[in-house]
């Protein structure tokens, strides 16, 4: 399958380290609700935080492949589209099995949600769209500002 040009492994293989990265954070943020750390420093292990931190590092190596602006909505498509499943993939192990973790905890909750079945719907609707938008928007103008900071030669684009 291929998109503007770049097919979809080629996008994912650009990305992975740093999904890798995201996983990371995320299992980080489990572990430490698990052993009893504060609220306080599980906060500081944000998933969303750290997908946003990978956006600029893949909107840099973007801009240095000459890539396009299609590239960086696709790394936070796909940055985003992750994390959602991490965080969903533990709201569905705390209905398989009945028990709680950090991502049931009311503090970290999506507001309003009465159950888990609508904080899964939330994640993976309002919470993904809503991140999805604002790393797009937030990458294409960081890549505008590189590329018109620090033009390069003409080529080959990826």
């Amino acid at each position: 399958m291929s998109l503007r040009g770049l097919a979809l492994r080629q996008h994912l293989k650009l990305i992975a380290p740093m999904l890798g990265i995201v996983m990371a954070v995320w299992a980080i943020r489990i572990l430490a609700y698990e052993a009893g750390f504060s609220l306080t420093t599980v906060r500081l292990f944000s998933v969303t935080l750290t997908v946003q931190i990978c956006l600029v590092l893949a909107v840099v190596q973007i801009h240095l492949r000459k890539g396009r602006y299609f590239s960086v909505v696709m790394a936070s498509l796909l940055f985003n589209l992750w994390a959602q499943l991490l965080i969903c993939s533990m709201l569905l192990f705390a209905i398989v099995t009945g028990t709680s973790n950090v991502f049931t905890h009311p503090q970290f909750a999506v507001p309003g949600a009465t159950n888990l079945w609508v904080q899964i719907r939330g994640q993976m609707t309002l919470v993904l769209g809503f991140n999805m938008l604002f790393g797009a928007a937030t990458g294409s103008l960081l890549l505008f500002l590189l590329r018109w900071m620090l033009p390069q030669r003409r080529g080959d684009s990826i």
